[in-house]
């Protein structure tokens, strides 16, 4: 059965199980996971009730014998929907789970008139495996002109540039893109009322347009 958050009152307890659910999937591989820390949780729980205040919010989850063993956390906007964060049980992974809540939620999405469903950034076969088509964008950086934000751009810069490193020192390969050769957006700067935009880098989306049935 698939439930769908609909009410503030269910907003928290969805969002545990999430947060719960997406860290111990993670777990079992050895990484930390994209939820944890207690920033991720209010940024999420913000969000949610901002989306569901306007009617844009679709989280879904896949119950089994009264218990949640998969969550999709989506926004939705003009005829979008965009997958933000999911998370599944790791003992229901055999029975693909995470497939089974996007199949009926997209079924879903069919009867109610979506017509794309984007995963965003980063691209996987496993993206493509649902008749995505790839997308390039730009990702943008805002930062002001004082001391302090030429710090924090630092140090922005010096994560970015040792992320490998540091992914090898873990045991882990660093990220890589597949669908295609990875690209890099033109560097680019704006300056208007003492903020400077710097275009950082490009990523790759996987998206679906939603075909309806005459």
């Amino acid at each position: 059965m698939v439930v769908a958050c609909t009410d503030e009152s269910e907003l928290d307890e969805t969002l545990d199980s999430l947060f719960d659910l997406h860290q111990r999937r993670w777990a079992t591989r050895g990484e930390p996971g994209a939820l944890r820390g207690q920033e991720k949780r209010r940024f999420y729980d913000a969000l949610g009730r901002i989306l569901l205040r306007q009617g844009w919010l679709d989280l879904h989850t896949l119950v089994v014998n009264g218990a949640p063993v998969a969550h999709q956390f989506s926004g939705r906007y003009r005829g979008t929907v965009y997958l933000l964060q999911e998370g599944y049980d790791p003992e229901w992974e055999p029975m693909g789970v995470g497939n089974v809540l996007r199949a009926m939620v997209m079924e879903r999405l069919i009867k109610e008139g979506v017509r794309t469903y984007d995963f965003l950034g980063g691209v996987s076969q496993h993206k493509l495996s649902w008749g995505g088509s790839v997308r390039e964008s730009a990702r943008l950086t805002v930062r002001g002109s004082g001391f302090r934000a030429a710090v924090v751009a630092g140090l922005t810069r010096l994560a970015e540039t040792t992320a490998p490193i540091r992914a090898a020192l873990r045991g882990f390969s660093a990220p890589r893109r597949t669908g295609g050769r990875s690209r890099t957006a033109p560097e680019a700067a704006v300056f208007a009322g003492g903020a400077r935009l710097r275009s950082r880098s490009s990523s790759i989306t996987a998206s679906i347009p939603v075909r309806h049935r005459s």
